[in-house]
């Protein structure tokens, strides 16, 4: 290492390496050098955790991760490109002491850099790895407004054999026993207790992000790990917006925040793609939602109609229209003549044949008239789906479903546009 890079000085240190300026004579640029720290560099499984690290770091293509350009599994080093910028940690901070322009890190210009971190999280989970120590003081905000994700130091590949190789570092072995790596204000409760790691974790540490973005304070202040298992049930989460009343936080980002943080993973968003939807609604100044009603299928008195119906003529509810066919109708007694918005669950079952959306225009009560309005039909078997205007086709697509798992419907009619997700995928409008 001596003989090609220059030291030119310790850019910050962490848990496990210190990370250096230094100059490269041959390839003649400046480049971040990050090696084991000297008081560490004797222990052996620092090391493998190290060139963990290295392997998850440069096994990773997108641009809001730093690439590697060298690693040195004898001296245990890898450089990258030195970008200047500061910590979101910094960031943060300058704003609450009035240090840096309100203008120039408002909260809109901040949700944007909040998604693109979002966006490299679901990259990360895309390829089976989980950060777990995600926090402002790991996020680089470069000088140009780029945004960076450090620090893979406790990450945890899901694919473990691809990444590990000869490391052989199991999980036991990466913290000391009655020790839970990461920071404390930004870990979920499971982790503190020495459950299994899920994205869950990930979700938790960016609503606590998302947390200090909006009040420019942690959601917690937890003195030690002893304390945070003893205690957890017992903490207070004020909301964003009870936090800082002077901050004028918008109630959506305080939801937003408070769901990630959730005790329960249940609780939680079930996927990073859920949190990054309710996110771009917000940066985009989508309108926001109010439900106005729950519908239980199972609950008669939640519908105007239950009954079982023969289909008499050639109907576009049916995709066979050469015989008759028995149908399930259920009809909702609400009627919304307004902007709406429909969110359901299905699920994909070995006999299904397919599932039916009416958006009907009631003229008068009882009178469903399935010839009118769209509809839109998912057929389970083929796994695509077909969207009719008064029986005559305007949609035939292949859709991407899961098997025997919940999948995510939602259809929005917002003036005169009709949109339709499943799985948070648009797949019309």
């Amino acid at each position: 290492m001596n003989n090609k890079y220059r030291i030119e000085k310790s850019l910050g240190k962490g848990g496990m390496g210190e990370v250096f300026l230094a100059f490269d004579l041959e390839a003649k640029r400046y480049v971040a050098l990050k090696k084991i720290r000297e008081d560490l560099s004797a222990n052996s499984i620092i090391k493998k955790r190290f060139v963990r690290e290295a392997k998850i770091a440069s096994s990773l293509n997108h641009p809001y991760f730093i690439p590697i350009y060298e690693i040195s599994l004898n001296e245990y080093y890898y450089t990258m490109p030195y970008i200047e910028g500061k910590t979101l940690k910094v960031i943060l901070n300058e704003l609450k002491n009035n240090k840096i322009d309100q203008n120039e890190f408002s909260l809109n210009n901040l949700m944007r850099m909040f998604l693109n971190i979002l966006e490299a999280i679901s990259y990360l989970h895309s390829k089976n790895i989980i950060h777990r120590d995600l926090k402002p003081d790991n996020i680089i905000i470069g000088k140009h407004r780029e945004v960076l994700i450090l620090d893979f130091g406790i990450s945890k590949n899901l694919n473990e054999n691809d990444i590990q190789g000869d490391i052989n570092l199991n999980e036991k072995h990466v913290t000391q026993p009655g020790k839970a790596a990461g920071t404390l204000a930004f870990m979920a409760p499971e982790r503190a207790l020495n459950e299994e790691s899920s994205f869950f974790c990930d979700i938790y540490s960016l609503g606590a992000m998302l947390y200090q973005i909006l009040t420019l304070e942690p959601p917690f202040q937890r003195k030690d790990i002893k304390f945070f298992r003893s205690n957890y049930k017992n903490e207070i989460l004020l909301s964003p917006i009870q936090k800082s009343k002077s901050r004028n936080i918008p109630k959506k980002l305080s939801d937003i925040s408070m769901k990630c943080l959730s005790a329960k993973k249940e609780d939680r968003y079930q996927s990073i793609d859920e949190l990054i939807k309710d996110i771009e609604d917000y940066v985009n100044g989508k309108p926001e939602w109010i439900l106005t009603s729950k519908i239980d299928l199972k609950n008669k008195s939640d519908l105007e109609l239950q009954e079982n119906i023969l289909l008499t003529k050639k109907e576009s509810i049916t995709r066979n229209s050469d015989s008759f066919e028995w149908v399930n109708l259920k009809v909702a007694k609400h009627s919304l003549s307004s902007n709406y918005k429909i969110a359901t669950f299905f699920t994909l079952k070995e006999n299904s044949s397919g599932i039916c959306f009416l958006l009907n225009i009631i003229k008068q009560k009882s009178s469903y008239n399935l010839e009118e309005g769209y509809k839109f039909w998912i057929n389970l078997k083929n796994k695509n789906s077909e969207i009719y205007f008064s029986n005559v086709l305007m949609f035939d697509e292949k859709i991407d479903l899961f098997d025997q798992k919940e999948n995510k419907l939602i259809i929005e009619k917002n003036d005169d546009i009709l949109k339709i997700y499943i799985n948070y995928i648009h797949i019309f409008s």
